[in-house]
């Protein structure tokens, strides 16, 4: 083995590309060979018939096929990746925002044929050709208008009507709930708005009750908290 590869190197400078590809074939033929005689010498040394022998072989062979395949469909998918990859690239350079074509400042827009908004506006206005209309003379005639006496609207005085103030509704059967008419007996609440709640509907918030919580409380803080003041004028 050691003295083949010093032969080789020996070799490289007399023979060229080519030569030294030949010569690597040639040696990895013979390589093979061998493992594959050594092969099976070791198959007949277990003692086995030539069917079993023949099995392992193929087995081998079918392995080896296997593994070139894999091989195969993995240089596939890299190569279609790998294309993907360029199509993406020149897409986005493609779709890359452009300068400007007039002052090459800003970022142009296509719809705009590659121009900024200011420079697509100068074009437009040196573009767009300035159409004066002529002034339209209107002539009116003098119609003679008839005069009618204008007649006054004769007032009705009508008494006074009182609006009518709707009537506050009052609860009759205080045994059940005013919003849910659910039966309370003894455990009835009643609100300070005259009507009787059950425990869920107990709060102001929940039957929308009408009296003023809020001034109630701001009179009882004023009963319960006189403020504490100096007399104005000093006792003598």
């Amino acid at each position: 083995m050691f003295a083949v590869l010093c032969y080789q190197e020996k070799n490289k400078r007399k023979t060229g590309k080519k030569g030294r590809k030949k010569k690597r074939e040639e040696w990895e033929q013979r390589w093979y060979r061998q493992q594959f005689l050594l092969y099976i010498i070791s198959l007949k040394n277990q003692k086995l018939d030539k069917k079993q022998i023949n099995k392992k072989i193929l087995f081998n062979k079918i392995n080896k096929k296997n593994k070139n395949t894999q091989k195969i469909i993995k240089n596939q998918q890299n190569k279609h990746t790998i294309h993907t990859n360029i199509i993406k690239m020149s897409n986005m350079e493609q779709n890359a925002a452009k300068f400007c074509t007039d002052c090459n400042r800003f970022y142009g827009n296509p719809a705009n044929d590659n121009l900024c908004s200011a420079c697509f506006k100068k074009k437009f206005k040196n573009s767009a050709p300035v159409v004066q209309q002529p002034p339209v003379q209107v002539q009116q005639q003098q119609q003679p208008v008839a005069v009618q006496p204008v007649q006054e609207p004769i007032v009705v005085e009508q008494p006074a009507q009182n609006p009518e103030v709707p009537q506050k509704p009052k609860q009759e059967d205080h045994s059940r709930c005013w919003t849910c008419k659910k039966k309370v007996n003894l455990l009835g609440i009643k609100c300070k708005c005259d009507f009787t709640f059950c425990n869920k509907h107990r709060m102001p918030e929940d039957h929308q009750c009408e009296y003023d919580h809020a001034q109630f409380g701001k009179e009882l803080l004023k009963q319960n908290n006189p403020l504490v003041q100096k007399a104005k004028l000093e006792k003598i």
